[in-house]
């Protein structure tokens, strides 16, 4: 009796509006409303359904405990998540996420546009626009060599391969900066904007360095100075 009601309660919740096509390989594809779980829930309609380990759509709330592997989430999505040093075959992983993403261990995308926070790390590899948050590491861009635009926070270190925006960690790195780099130590190939930190370089571009120890330019012409550096 108590599981009935337990079932009851929660199936408000569990119910999915699911559209499935089957072409000729046999490859499945679904779009989904509502609130989906990572798990498997079968009703006696085939249309209401969520099927573990399928590329899903979802347009609300997804809920998963470990592995997510969603093709897009536009809303809310809450999970443990895996750290991108742990396995990286089962990262839990969202093709496109529009909304808010939270993971209390690491948090993964192909394309973020929103928020994102995760205890651990963070990996976008196409990049993000919005604001995105790591207790440890703060990866993004590198699977397709994207420009990611907005905030980029890491306890430890921030790594970017373009970012228009700002970087905030004890560690910065990019390969083209447009805005700002707060940290220990920054680093960018190309600056265009303004680095503070204790150590500050950059091979080439236009801006200005505020810490201790500052490198602008590379090889003949370099330059190194000390609490302010710039070039124009």
């Amino acid at each position: 009796m108590r599981n009935a009601r337990l079932f009851f309660l929660l199936l408000p919740l569990a119910v999915v509006v699911a559209r499935a096509e089957t072409d000729a390989k046999a490859s499945e594809r679904f779009s989904v409303l509502g609130l989906a779980f990572n798990g498997e829930y079968q009703y006696p309609s085939d249309e209401l359904r969520v099927l573990r380990g399928r590329k899903t759509n979802i347009r609300g709330v997804s809920l998963s405990l470990f592995h997510e592997d969603r093709k897009s989430v536009w809303g809310l999505s809450v999970g443990l998540g895996y750290p991108f040093f742990y396995d990286f075959d089962r990262l839990a992983s969202i093709e496109d996420m529009a909304g808010i993403q939270l993971a209390l261990l690491g948090g993964r995308t192909e394309k973020l546009n929103g928020i994102q926070i995760a205890g651990l790390t963070v990996e976008n590899d196409g990049g993000f626009n919005g604001v995105t948050f790591a207790g440890l590491a703060n990866i993004s861009g590198f699977g397709h060599e994207s420009t990611s635009c907005g905030l980029q926070i890491a306890l430890l270190g921030n790594v970017a391969v373009d970012i228009k925006g700002v970087q905030i960690a004890l560690l910065n790195g990019t390969g083209e900066l447009r805005g700002l780099q707060i940290g220990a130590v920054n680093f960018a190939e190309k600056t265009l904007g303004l680095q503070i930190g204790l150590a500050n370089f950059s091979e080439e571009g236009f801006g200005l360095q505020i810490g201790l120890f500052n490198l602008f330019g590379k090889k003949d012409d370099r330059r190194i100075l000390p609490l302010v550096n710039w070039r124009f």
